[in-house]
């Protein structure tokens, strides 16, 4: 393992250390975070030797490099990092893992069975991609281990040996900085002040401190961080009033651990959901509007047994207000305008889909077209309890309970 990691000194190095480290607190797939972590990589040498890196770059090349950038863990601070990895493979496929297998070569030879073989074959990937001796003594005591957790093929195995041994050092997190106020380094800095949360002969006990402490931790952290469901929706005007909604009828995703995700638009939903579909085991809720009918068809014939689609029933997410709110809701929003005079009753009712009168009444007030998402941030940051939970929403929501539910 690398040398003691030094605490970072300055505020640009603090910050690098922080933003390389709570990458791990996202749902990445294991072979694009290793493509980020090679790209890294070859920045690195071309800047400190002014030539390319090969085109081959063997793994312990990679892990070596960042672990000099950001430090290495060790103690507390190595089990940590091997805790989030074997969460990582509650979360994702054993597919997810044979791409990332892919992505580093060379790889050694088909998965063998067992405790013995999951080591064999661990070991093989490890001596083909350049690890030393004791990184395989330590190989030894995880695989020992591991098959009674979720990563129990060499995948997904050998993703949680690298984290335990060139995962990110996180003392740092003890000290002021740019993640002072983020409840994740918060509960991280738990951890880390744990002494029964150190040593590979205490695995187990390891084990169930960290999810003892995920779960009182829970409500402070955000859904996205180690997520049990994903909800798929086209957009940011979606990311942010399903929330709101949840907030309004007394739910907290964050602390259900609901991850709501947006696609880029109603198109990019198939794509985005074929390839959560392919890489986790998380269960997905996909909402689209009512006018994405070609994209509610093809996802419902390839939609996993635990998936679910609801489909607007009403249109966007804007047509699940009421008249009286929804008017409500646009003059608030209009008051930041200059030169904008208020929205009259009579303009909303007319037989036209909302956004598309929305967009005339901006375009007749000189403010170009209507913007759905810093209308949603408005109804966000302005919160009005007068607005009623819409039921589109409440379904989505029974729904989000069910999944939950099934997830255990």
């Amino acid at each position: 393992m690398s040398d003691p990691p030094t605490q970072p000194t300055n505020a640009d190095e603090r910050e690098a250390r922080w933003a390389q480290a709570r990458r791990l607190f996202t749902l990445e797939e294991p072979a694009a975070r290793w493509r980020r972590q090679v790209d890294q990589f070859r920045r690195e040498r071309r800047r400190v030797s002014g030539r390319p890196a090969r085109e081959k770059t063997p793994g312990s090349d990679v892990d070596r490099m960042m672990a000099k950038l950001y430090g290495a863990g060790s103690g507390a601070g190595a089990v940590l990092n091997l805790m989030l990895a074997v969460e990582d493979a509650r979360r994702f496929t054993g597919r997810a893992f044979d791409d990332w297998l892919a992505a580093l070569e060379p790889a050694a030879g088909p998965a063998q069975a067992g405790a013995d073989g999951l080591l064999r074959s661990v070991a093989g990937l490890l001596s083909a991609n350049g690890y030393g001796e004791s990184d395989r003594a330590a190989a030894e005591a995880l695989c020992r281990w591991l098959p009674a957790t979720a990563a129990s093929g060499p995948g997904a195995a050998l993703w949680a040996v690298r984290s335990y041994l060139y995962g990110p050092d996180w003392q740092f997190v003890k000290e002021d900085g740019p993640w002072s106020s983020d409840p994740r380094a918060e509960f991280v800095a738990g951890l880390l002040d744990e002494p029964a949360a150190c040593g590979l002969d205490r695995l187990p006990a390891c084990r169930q401190l960290f999810l003892a402490e995920l779960e009182r931790a829970r409500p402070r952290l955000p859904g996205s961080f180690l997520p049990r469901l994903i909800v798929l929706v086209e957009g940011p005007t979606e990311e942010l009033l399903i929330p709101y909604f949840a907030r309004l009828a007394a739910l907290d995703l964050d602390a259900g651990a609901v991850m709501v995700k947006g696609s880029g638009g109603a198109k990019q939903v198939v794509r985005r959901y074929r390839a959560l579909a392919s890489c986790t085991s998380l269960p997905v809720l996909i909402v689209l509007d009512a006018d994405a009918g070609e994209q509610a068809a093809v996802l419902a014939s390839s939609l996993r047994a635990g998936d679910r689609i609801h489909v607007l029933s009403g249109g966007e997410i804007e047509d699940v207000f009421d008249d009286a709110t929804l008017l409500r809701l646009v003059n608030e929003h209009l008051r930041g305008s200059k030169h904008a005079w208020p929205v009259a009753a009579s303009e909303l009712s007319v037989p036209q889909r909302r956004t598309e009168t929305l967009n005339r009444l901006w375009r007749e007030r000189g403010l170009g077209d209507f913007d759905k998402t810093g209308f949603a941030r408005t109804i966000v940051a302005v919160p009005d309890r007068r607005v009623a939970v819409p039921a589109d929403l409440r379904v989505i929501f029974s729904t989000m309970s069910a999944l939950l539910q099934a997830e255990g």
